[in-house]
This record gives structure tokens, sequence and C-alpha cells, in this order.
């Protein structure tokens, strides 16, 4: 039985699945006031009951100029064709205005707020205009069963724009590269080649490892031998030649729950440096750092400071 499995594995196809990855720099208002919008939409796969549904879903970040606080929100277009982007205290409802902007209102959660919102796609100078590209591959690991458990492996980046100054664009494109794919962009002439290299060795190690799991557990549950590795990068800042971006990676190997995380980069556009903590921060800011950090998650929560977060 178990060679018959090992056989089985070795002879799977992998599974390759149309998607899109696009960023959009907006700037407009709320409430009449200033704000700049970095949108990330990602048309992508997802895989339930043994069927491969296509699911486009949007995620990014706002700010005020004034304050420069970035806002998270993410969301999908509903049954009516409205833009439902989702924060902390409230929402937007948008739509298209027809020129490549969006219009709509943005609404606190209980209701009792609502503020016009007006927004149009901006790329000043010190900002970048980006493309995005993506790849998703999936491996089911009993090839004759339609419903079967697999691994899948996401990847969405984004490539600076062509207009860009050469050096600029070399610089953006090899660090995106290097935090995604990590060394082995190094061996391999693009970020597409380098995921085939990354994606064939964890199918390699996902078919090793359940090769002894199945051997010493035949009768282990199949929705733990699901696999996930899925990463992407989104825009946090585009302004005044400083590019910020958050690169998320989630990992599921079974168990309760996934793991999750987000490296943080900027870049001096200028310079063309990676910008650090210690450019910016006086000497001792680790101690003050932490103080600043917790009360700006308080605020940012309505969290007094007695209450534990």
């Amino acid at each position: 039985m178990f060679r018959l499995l090992c056989s089985i594995l070795a002879l799977v196809p992998i599974a390759v699945a149309a998607q899109d990855y696009s960023y959009t720099r907006y700037e407009g208002t709320v409430a009449s006031k200033p704000v700049v919008l970095h949108l990330q939409r990602h048309n992508r796969p997802d895989y339930s009951e043994g069927q491969t549904i296509s699911s486009t879903q949007y995620n990014g970040v706002y700010y005020y100029t004034q304050y420069d606080m970035p806002i998270s929100i993410f969301g999908s277009v509903d049954e009516k064709g409205v833009l439902q982007l989702i924060e902390y205290t409230g929402g937007m409802q948008l739509k298209a205005n027809g020129n490549g902007g969006l219009i709509g209102t943005w609404i606190s959660n209980d209701g009792s707020k609502q503020f016009p919102v007006a927004l149009n796609e901006s790329y000043p100078t010190g900002s970048v205009a980006f493309d995005g590209s993506a790849r998703y591959e999936r491996k089911p690991l009993f090839a004759q069963r339609d419903n079967s458990p697999g691994m899948e492996v996401h990847l969405a980046w984004l490539e600076p724009d062509d207009k860009l100054p050469a050096t600029t664009r070399t610089f953006i494109r090899e660090n995106i590269h290097l935090e995604m794919v990590g060394k082995s962009v190094r061996c391999c002439p693009g970020v597409q080649k380098a995921f085939e290299t990354m994606r064939d060795e964890q199918f390699r190690m996902y078919n090793d490892e359940f090769r002894e799991t199945l051997k010493e557990d035949p009768e282990m549950p199949e929705h733990m031998m699901n696999f996930l590795d899925q990463q992407s990068v989104m825009v946090l800042y585009n302004s005044n030649y400083l590019l910020s971006l958050g690169f998320n990676h989630s990992f599921y190997s079974g168990g309760a729950h996934g793991n999750f995380a987000t490296t943080t980069r900027s870049y001096n556009l200028k310079t063309l440096e990676t910008v650090a903590l210690n450019d910016v921060l006086k000497p001792g800011y680790e101690k003050a750092l932490d103080a600043a950090l917790d009360r700006s998650a308080r605020n940012y929560m309505s969290v007094s400071p007695q209450e534990p977060i």
C-alpha cells in the first residue's frame, strides 16, 4: 500500500490557474480632508471541495495627509457592483467615477457618521507606478481523486513601471525579488523562474513528508494533509521619493491554524538605499518606541490605558 502511495505522489500533475494582481495609487478626499490610498486588487483562485473558484479581493492602506498614519483596509465588490472596503472603525462604499477614479461614502460601524469620498488615480513626481503579476499552482496528493488534499503555492508581486530611470527600476525590482524569493533569485533570470524553483522545492518537500507520514499513520485525517504557502507584496507609502513595502507571508501545514508574518522595508529612491530605523530615529529610540506604539494602537482602537490589548 505504501509503495502505491509513493508512486501516486510521484506522478501527480501540477494544476495551474490564471490570476492577476494590480496596484493603484489614489489621491483625493474623505470628509473633504486630503487622503492617499494604496490599493491592491488580487483575482486569485481558491480551492474548496474539489473545485478551484476564482475570487477577487482588495487590500491596502490609506492615510490622511495631515497625519500620515496608515489605516488598513480590505474588501471585495458586492453583487451590486459596489466596492466594499472595511477598516477597524467603519468602511467605504465606492463605485467607479467614469474617469479611472472612485467615488462614494465612508460610513462608521454604527452608521451614525457618513462622509463623501472622492479619489483619483495619481502618480506625482517621486512616486512609483507598478505592474502586478501573480502565480498559483496546486499539487493534489492523490492523482485519481477529484477531491484530494494537496499543497497550494501562491506568489503575487509588483514590477516597477518601465518609465522609471533604469537604475531606479533595477533597484526596486531586485529588492522586491530578493524579499519574496530570497537567494533563489540569484540563480534565476526573473521572479517567475525563481518561483518555479521555489515551487519545485516546496512540492518535493511536501511529497517527501507524506511518504513518511502515511507510512507511519495511514489513517491520518485528510484535512491535515493540506498545505498552503502564500506570499504577496503591498504598498504602504509611495510619495516624495520614499517607497515603503509590506511583504506578507502565510503558511499552513496542518493543525488548528496557519502562521502569518509581515516584513516591512523602506527605500530612498533618490539615493537608492534601504532605509533603516537608525537612519530616521535618534539614538536611544528603542526605549521610547514601545510606548509610542502602545499609545498609537490604543488611540486607533479606542482602548483606554487601563484596558489590556
